[in-house]
């Protein structure tokens, strides 16, 4: 015990000779080490409650950018805009060597992910009701960090198509940023308008590479039936989520079907919109190849319309929308998988 005080002591006589000691912080995993000179204590702590805070502060905004732009839904856009590729190309190795086909997936994801920060920009009143956790509503992300992040990404879409992207391409490009402009403060106060504009927007960009890598073959009725079912399956969704909404859209003002004509009304008529989806696309596999195909299909798409009784069961209850939103999801990425198999066959 004696020699070990004195260690201790030879150690601070050392640390006071040389003028800094080493002070390891309590917080491992902020990996820091500060040196603070024993004759200015205050300065070395001042300087380490900074490097504190600006951790935190970039902690916080890029959780809020994570949220803000819902990353979640990149990984399903991605492989949706991989299979209509593959589809009209069913080469992977010359899709990835093709400039304008990955010029195509970044735009389009661009895109999507600002449609995320516009409709949040315009709709923080009404998230305070429907969507508390939102970044703007929690204070992670400001409202002009939203518009700057927002700006970046149309510069970065349009400058990417107008030097990558063939001249059809490009106008695309140039349309699909002014509807996402638009879609909040304008399209998504119509009633339906809403929702056929959404999912039209999604629908089409599983062409929408196709036409950057120019390439047309005999799987474009292969393509169409991608695209009819993401049409029907988005407005199904995007109907479902107004359902989930709806409490808060009649204290906003904003029509929707749900809100104009009831749940019950919506929720029918969700099931006839599958219904006429899965069942027309069965029709066409089984005519383009043949029954046995078309069969699959059905099976791999009939859980949308068997989950929806879970749905009603729950008297529409928000988190299990959610999860079948989620479900959904997973039935879509089988699907493309088939698809995609249809494709080289």
């Amino acid at each position: 015990m004696f020699f070990k005080s004195i260690l201790i002591g030879v150690f601070i006589i050392i640390s006071r000779t040389s003028g800094f000691v080493s002070i390891k912080t309590m917080q491992k995993s902020t990996n820091l080490q500060i040196y603070i000179n024993p004759w200015n204590d205050l300065s070395g702590i001042t300087q380490y409650n900074q490097l504190v805070q600006i951790r935190s502060t970039l902690q916080k905004k890029t959780s809020g950018f994570i949220k803000i732009i819902r990353t979640e839904n990149i990984l399903p856009t991605f492989l949706l805009l991989m299979s209509s590729g593959f589809i009209m190309l069913p080469n992977v190795i010359q899709l990835f060597k093709s400039k304008s086909f990955i010029v195509s997936i970044i735009t389009t994801l661009l895109i999507m992910s600002n449609s995320m920060i516009i409709n949040d920009i315009f709709d923080m009143e009404i998230d305070k009701i429907n969507a508390p956790t939102r970044p703007l509503i929690t204070g992670e992300l400001t409202k002009i960090e939203a518009v700057g992040i927002s700006s970046l990404f149309i510069i970065i879409s349009e400058l990417l198509s107008i030097n990558y992207l063939n001249l059809s391409s490009q106008n695309i490009v140039h349309i699909a940023n002014m509807i996402i402009i638009l879609y909040t403060p304008i399209f998504k106060r119509i009633l339906f308008i809403k929702n056929l504009v959404c999912s039209g927007l999604i629908s089409f960009s599983t062409i929408f590479p196709a036409l950057c890598i120019g390439c047309t073959n005999g799987n474009f009725e292969l393509l169409m039936v991608l695209a009819r079912m993401i049409l029907f399956g988005s407005i199904s969704v995007e109907m479902l989520y107004d359902i989930k909404d709806a409490d808060g859209d009649i204290q906003n003002g904003i029509n929707t079907l749900p809100t104009k004509y009831g749940k019950q009304f919506t929720y029918r008529l969700i099931c006839k919109i599958l219904t006429f989806s899965i069942l027309t696309n069965t029709i066409l596999l089984s005519n383009i190849y043949n029954p046995t195909y078309g069969i699959i299909f059905f099976l791999l798409q009939s859980p949308m319309l068997t989950r929806l009784t879970d749905v009603k069961n729950t008297v529409f209850g928000k988190k299990t929308i959610k999860k079948y939103g989620l479900k959904t999801t997973e039935t879509l990425a089988t699907t493309l998988i088939f698809l995609c198999f249809l494709a080289i066959h």
